[in-house]
């Protein structure tokens, strides 16, 4: 099977880029979120976003007559049936839940071909987890493909199986990642966190850690990271963009899963959350962004 139709649930940050990219490559984009206010939003930042077809225009990485062409490759609905109803791979980007997510494919499962190979972009939970509810059939064709953020920039997808996941279930994805332009790696076998994620938490956690034994200041810490790693971003600077309550959740959810006290959150960072401080998205985070010039 080739992928030619695209469907993406979840128009967020992940997915309105991952469906720009998939429309950028050629393919036939269904986008589905809750709302229509949130399918236009996310028309609105691929066409117009800082990630978006005009910036990209504008740096010379495409034609400004390709703007229109690319954006009538999208369509959106808040129809379920209607994205999954004649796509060769549903790729879910919907918030971190282990609940929500099984819920959703539960649904698509009964709806879409039983061509459809249904992909999560999950950064933590795992596969076999997620496809707990869809049916044995479905489970040879369900797969993670963790994009990075933003997806329109970042060369990474870390593909990883599910427990039942098929070879020709990777191969077909693997090859559908690549024309994207992408760089996909697959992993061995499925696990919580699988390595991008476990690597990203562990140096993370390790840095809140830091900050709450009072060694540094966040400007201090991230100033070390950047210069003395050469990250273009501090590890509080990202989460602030990633958004706390997300690393909070994979946190917890990695804890729960091995009862491994390094991934337990440091009380500054469920402080934080509690609070409703969960970064650049509310205003305030490790960083306060109300403040002037922040």
């Amino acid at each position: 099977m080739e992928v030619k139709k695209v469907g993406v649930v979840g128009l967020g940050l992940m997915g309105h880029g991952i469906a720009q990219i998939a429309a950028m490559s050629g393919y036939e984009v269904i986008g589905r979120d809750v709302t229509e206010e949130i399918c236009q939003q996310a028309l609105r930042q691929i066409k117009s976003g800082r990630f978006g077809l005009e910036k990209l225009a504008e740096k010379g990485k495409i034609a400004k007559n390709e703007i229109d062409e690319i954006l009538n490759r999208i369509t959106t609905t808040t129809d379920l049936e209607t994205v999954a109803r004649d796509v060769d791979i549903i790729i879910e980007a919907i918030p971190e839940k282990v609940q929500l997510k099984q819920e959703l494919f539960e649904k698509l499962d009964e709806i879409a071909s039983n061509k459809t190979i249904f992909a999560t972009n999950t950064s933590s939970i795992m596969i076999s987890r997620i496809a707990e509810k869809v049916g044995s059939d479905r489970k040879k064709k369900f797969i993670g493909t963790h994009f990075f953020s933003p997806a329109q920039v970042m060369k990474l997808v870390e593909i990883t199986p599910g427990g039942c996941t098929t070879k020709e279930t990777i191969d077909i994805v693997s090859k559908f990642i690549k024309s994207l332009n992408k760089t996909p790696v697959v992993l061995k076998k499925d696990c919580p966190g699988f390595v991008t994620t476990r690597s990203h938490m562990a140096f993370f956690l390790e840095a809140v850690r830091c900050l709450e034994e009072g060694l540094a200041t966040p400007e201090e810490i991230d100033t070390m990271i950047r210069l003395g790693f050469n990250y273009p971003m501090g590890l509080l600077d990202l989460a602030d963009v990633i958004g706390l309550d997300t690393l909070y959740e994979i946190a917890e959810y990695l804890y729960s899963e091995t009862g491994n006290p390094m991934w337990k959150p440091p009380n500054t960072l469920k402080t934080l959350v509690l609070s409703g401080n969960l970064g650049k998205k509310t205003g305030k985070g490790f960083y306060d962004y109300k403040k002037e010039g922040v």
